[in-house]
């Protein structure tokens, strides 16, 4: 193969990257601001482990389901209690779906959690794909948190209105 033929396939190669990630959202830019929290609801299981575990993956896929389903009305999302980048890739979650009635029917192993209102939190938005949109957006609240001197606690909650927003918010101390 000649070198022009080699850098052609290349071009095309990196293109197409570039139009995938394009296409995730990997170009969009996290919106972030400091709220307060109202009441949330989240419907769930409990996770306590490490966080490449089967299991863990499994409860994102099951809420995921439910909501597809139509057997919990919501969105999905979570409740993180600790940086597993701090507790040695352990993590501890209620990983389920967000709700707007606590008293809504449940399917079995399933129980309701709250995150409080009147919280101090920073929130980050962005329409990206949920395979690149945590990250991003983590970095973002993290940044602009240590830009105006603001101290976050280990308390993430996450929520995934479709596959290409993500919403996330991070209480204050």
């Amino acid at each position: 193969m000649n070198n022009k033929k080699f850098l052609g396939i290349i071009l095309i190669l990196i293109l197409a990257a570039a139009g995938a990630y394009a296409y995730l959202g990997g170009f969009a830019k996290p919106e972030v601001s400091r709220v307060t929290t109202s009441e949330i609801f989240v419907a769930g299981k409990a996770y306590q482990g490490p966080v490449k575990s089967e299991a863990f993956g499994k409860l994102f896929q099951e809420a995921g389901k439910l909501v597809a389903e139509g057997a919990i009305t919501g969105d999905p999302g979570n409740i993180f209690y600790n940086d597993p980048e701090k507790h040695k890739d352990s993590i501890n979650a209620f990983v389920g779906v967000i709700i707007s009635d606590p008293k809504t029917s449940l399917p079995a192993g399933y129980e309701v959690r709250s995150v409080p209102a009147g919280k101090k939190a920073v929130q980050g938005t962005i329409d990206a794909h949920s395979i690149i949109s945590p990250s991003k957006v983590y970095d973002a609240i993290f940044k602009f948190a240590k830009d105006q001197h603001i101290t976050l606690q280990d308390y993430f909650v996450e929520r995934y209105p479709n596959s290409h927003r993500a919403e996330i918010l991070v209480l204050e101390k």
